[in-house]
């Protein structure tokens, strides 16, 4: 069957020869190793096969511990006679052991003292807001508009942004007037010396 199958190929092969190639002609290996070529490539792959393998068990061997026959002795087993104590001498030394033995003394109770609870600071829980400052402090004040204010444990993390521009604490917004500090809640601004707080809602 496959000889009919090849001799089919061949003939359409030999039909196709004065024909264009196409995307579905078929071609002939350009190089078939030769059934020698093979022989010997599989010959050398299960040498070096063979070399590894051998190499691995000489070495193997090589670093295995050589255990030494050692010859072993039977020796009688000598039991020596057990002397059981008295009654009288298990209590003396029971007796023994109890007045050694000191009474526990009962710890001192444990007080729970709880911290007391830190209070804001008063000079910082009485902070004015903006609109809270006299008028004629006001009037000298740009707006200020807290665009996004960003606080975390870290002071070096804290940050706001007021009219569009970032802010950490001790950077000045403009002469005279400096972020004294960012706060969970709001933010407090010291200008001239004067100092009010910027509500974050």
């Amino acid at each position: 069957m496959s000889y009919i199958l090849d001799a089919l190929k061949k003939a359409e092969r030999e039909r196709g020869l004065g024909k264009i190639p196409s995307l579905d002609s078929t071609y002939p290996p350009l190089f078939t190793p030769p059934a020698e070529y093979s022989r010997w490539l599989l010959f050398a792959g299960i040498g070096v096969i063979g070399l590894i393998s051998a190499s691995l068990v000489w070495h193997g061997m090589k670093t295995s511990p050589v255990i030494d026959a050692q010859t072993t002795v039977n020796m009688p087993v000598v039991r020596l006679p057990t002397d059981t104590p008295s009654p009288l001498a298990q209590q003396a030394q029971v007796s023994l052991l109890t007045k050694t033995i000191p009474t526990a003394q009962p710890s001192p109770p444990v007080v729970y003292n709880p911290l007391p609870s830190v209070a804001p600071k008063p000079e910082t829980a009485t902070l004015p807001a903006l609109s809270e400052i006299p008028a004629y402090l006001q009037q000298k004040l740009p707006a200020l508009t807290i665009n996004a204010h960003v606080y975390a444990t870290e002071a070096q993390q804290r940050f706001v942004l007021i009219n569009g521009r970032r802010y950490r604490e001790g950077m000045s917004i403009q002469e005279g007037m400096t972020v004294e500090s960012i706060r969970s809640n709001d933010v407090v601004i010291n200008y001239q010396q004067k100092r009010f707080r910027l509500s974050v809602r």
